[in-house]
This record gives structure tokens, sequence and C-alpha cells, in this order.
């Protein structure tokens, strides 16, 4: 005779989806371009995101420390920012509900990262992550040399479509800050790191990612200045990465002139400059409704000048989800205006719906996350040393992906990347360091567990 169980909620491993959430979005777009599976599935992501809040709800069991809340509070800012922006500006609620929908997943899933990440078993998850990347790199291979695929269809397994490098980009980033932050909190050996890194390098080359050697100097500045302290073997430490890592720098640009001979001139830093002011889109348009196709370190000024009018409009913005793409619901702003390509930058994207406020707010959450990681390196590098080497440096790094494209809002990037910002957070509460208190829902009280006692609200 068999006996069945019936699984509840709370039988789930959270830890378990949370990976699954990320190798999800890894494997979508190659499943939907490449397999030709349906597009809906984009959006089940969305579902895997509520069943884990849900798991969270069903514990009856949230951790609040101080930081914690600091970084919930500044959240509820911005989406407050938002809403004022919208009713002042007259704007479609329904709209204001998707871009709630589309900001919201990644600052939710950020927190339930927090809550339910696993820190003790990161380590086998982030071994499986560099099987990825070294499976990725032999499906480019393939793609390169087999079928002659090139550049923005050169995404392996991110799938075949333009703007698939973006999400390619991001998921080397993040093993990049992950392979130099064990490598100086001493938890992997130089030679495994620059196997690593030179793979990367290779991947970069082949898809064509540029803007990665930029990257990399940025991840080492941003690593160093968090993981380091000031004594002679740490100077030492650093001047030896730095040097190791130009000399990767190096290998790398000689893979990509190789890979591709007509791109000698657009390494250098006047041609990126030119290429990230230029007004030219996808369409070879300049101009569109009178008003210059914006770019990367341009957007701000054209968005200012021709959308932010008068001064409320630049304080609060146009409306939050008034100017963005919207899955089933047409929105006459980015019918009319999305050929100026503002979409296609984060912070400029939030600066024309949220204004400079609802830009402040945001900046400074991630500055939060920078500041904090630092902090914490410096209180304990014992215990903080690699999750906030990770989570500091990637919040370091969010400055330059925000400029630089819209990445961070999409599902096979964002996913991943906000869970690496949460790791010193997460870390933090799992360590039991947090001094904050634990919150268990019960009915409709609220019991708070404290070292001195429990106490009933």
């Amino acid at each position: 005779m068999s006996i069945t169980t019936k699984r509840t909620l709370q039988d789930i491993d959270a830890d378990w989806v949370i990976w699954i959430q990320i190798i999800y979005n890894i494997f979508v777009k190659f499943a939907i371009y490449n397999l030709s599976f349906p597009r809906w599935m984009n959006y089940f992501t969305d579902l895997i995101t509520i069943v884990l809040f849900l798991f969270l709800i069903r514990t009856k069991k949230i951790t609040v420390c101080k930081d914690f809340f600091s970084a919930s509070c500044m959240i509820l800012c911005f989406f407050w920012v938002g809403f004022l922006s919208t009713v002042v500006s007259g704007g479609d609620s329904v709209l204001y509900l998707w871009a709630i929908r589309n900001y919201g997943r990644f600052f939710l899933w950020l927190i339930l990262c927090i809550q339910l990440l696993n820190v003790n078993k990161w380590f086998g998850h982030i071994r499986f992550l560099h099987i990825l990347l070294y499976l990725n790199l032999f499906i480019m291979m393939v793609q390169f040399f087999v079928f002659g695929e090139r550049m923005d269809y050169l995404n392996g397994l991110f799938g075949r479509y333009v703007g698939g490098n973006s999400a390619v980009n991001t998921f080397v980033v993040v093993l990049t800050i992950e392979n130099i932050a064990a490598y100086l909190s001493q938890k992997r050996a130089i030679k495994v790191v620059l196997i690593n890194i030179f793979v990367i390098s290779v991947t970069c080359a082949l898809n064509e990612v540029k803007f990665y050697f930029i990257e990399l100097i940025l991840v080492v500045i941003g690593a160093l200045f968090i993981g380091n302290r000031r004594t002679w073997k740490a100077l030492a430490k650093s001047v030896y990465l730095i040097i190791v890592f130009g000399i990767m720098m190096l290998i790398g640009g000689a893979i990509f002139l190789y890979l591709y001979p007509g791109f000698s001139e657009k390494l250098s830093l006047e041609y990126m400059i030119y290429y990230s002011t230029r007004s030219y889109n996808s369409s070879k348009i300049i101009y569109h409704e009178g008003i210059p196709v914006s770019n990367r370190l341009t957007v701000f000024g054209i968005v200012d000048h021709y959308f932010l009018e008068s001064a409320l409009q630049k304080i609060l913005g146009i409306g939050m989800g008034a100017a963005d793409i919207a899955a089933f619901i047409p929105n006459p702003f980015y019918i009319k205006y999305s050929a100026i390509a503002y979409n296609a930058f984060l912070f400029g994207l939030i600066l024309l719906e949220n204004g400079y406020v609802g830009l402040i707010i945001y900046l400074s959450f991630i500055l939060f996350v920078f500041l904090n990681s630092k902090r914490l390196v410096k209180k304990d590098p014992e215990q903080y040393k690699y999750s906030g080497i990770i989570s500091g440096t990637a919040a370091f790094l969010f400055l330059f992906i925000g400029v630089y494209n819209s990445a961070l809002k999409i599902e096979s990037s964002g996913y991943i990347y906000f869970t690496f910002l949460s790791l010193v957070f997460a870390t933090r509460i799992h360590s039991g360091k947090h001094m904050g208190r634990t919150c268990f829902l019960r009915h409709r009280d609220f019991q708070y567990n404290t070292a001195s006692g429990a106490k009933r609200l």
C-alpha cells in the first residue's frame, strides 16, 4: 500500500526556486527565438516570482534589519513618486500598474532573495553558472564558425535576436564580479579566475561586446575599492590584479580584432565617445518628430529639453509607465516617440517618466547598496568580504549599465543581476548578525523575536 502526501507551499525549497528563475531566464529566449516556443513564456517568470512571494507569506516569517528597512523605504518612495507623477500629469492608471510590474518585479525579487536565498548553497549554484558559461561559449563558436552568425544574432544560450548580446553582457559581467570577489577573498586560485576571465573575454569578442573591456576596468576598480585594506600586502595584490587583467584585456582585444578586423578603429576611446553621442538609431533615423534620436550620452539632455518642459515635469516626469512599451496596452506616447530611442537607456527612461526626483531616489538606492557593502566589508571582512564585493561592485557597475542600455529592466538580465545585488544583505540576515527582528505573521498579529525575548503587538 502506498501513502501519498499533499505537498504545500511550505514544502518548496525556496533557494531552488530562486535559481530555477535565473536558469529559466537564461534559456527562455533561446527557446523562443531558436526553437520557436511561444512568446508568452516570457511571462512565466512572473508566475515564479509570485510563487516565491506566496511561499514567503506562507512561512509567516520575515527577518527585518535596519539595512533591509532602509532599502524597502527607498523602493516604496520610488513608486510613491511614480504615483504622484501619474496623478499630476493625468496619466493612464493602467500604464502605471504595468510600470509597477516592470520595475516592481525586480525590487520584489531583491527582497525575496534577501529573505530566502540560502548562502550556504551559493557556491554550488555558482559552479553551475560557470558550466553554463562554458556551454554558452561552445554554442557561440558553433554558431560563429559553422552557421556564420555574427554580432547581435550571436548570443549562444540567450537566443538569436537583436539586443540579445545585452543579456550575454550581463551574464558575463556578474560572473566577472564573482570571480574577482572570489580571488580577493581567497576563495579561488588566480589561475582558475584567469581561465574563467579568458573564456568570458572570448565570449565577448565573439559577441562583439566591446564595452565589456570598459566594464572589466570598472569591476576591478569597484572590487578593489570595496575589498582592499590600506596595507602593503593589499596594495601589492591590487597592482598584481591590475597587471594581470590588463594582459587579459590585451588578449581579448587581439581576439576581437582577429574575428572582426574591420573594427580596429572602433576600439579607441574617441570612437566610443562618438558612438555614444551620435544621433542614429537602428533604422538609420537621425531626427524624428523634429527631435534628435537619443544616445547613451545625449538621452538626458534630449529628455530634459524636449519632453520635460515645465518645472513640475522636470521634478516628477510625465508619469510612471507613460513612455514605456506595454505588452497588452497601446501607449500613444511610445507609439509616437519610440523612434527617438529614449527607452533604450534605463536611466533616461526613469528621468522621462519620474523626473529628477524619481531618478535621484533610484540612484540613491543603488548608492545605498554600494556604501552599505563597503561598510560591512570594513566592519567584518571575514564575514562579508566576498558577498560585499559582489553586491557593492554590482551596484557600482549598475551606474554604468543604466546609462549604457536598458538590460536591467528585462527578464534575462534583471533577475540574475538583482540576485547578486541582494547577496550581502542575505549574508547578513543568514549569519544572524543583523541585530534586527524576525517578524512572524500570525493571523492579524505581529510577534517579534528579540534577544531579550518575544514581544507581541
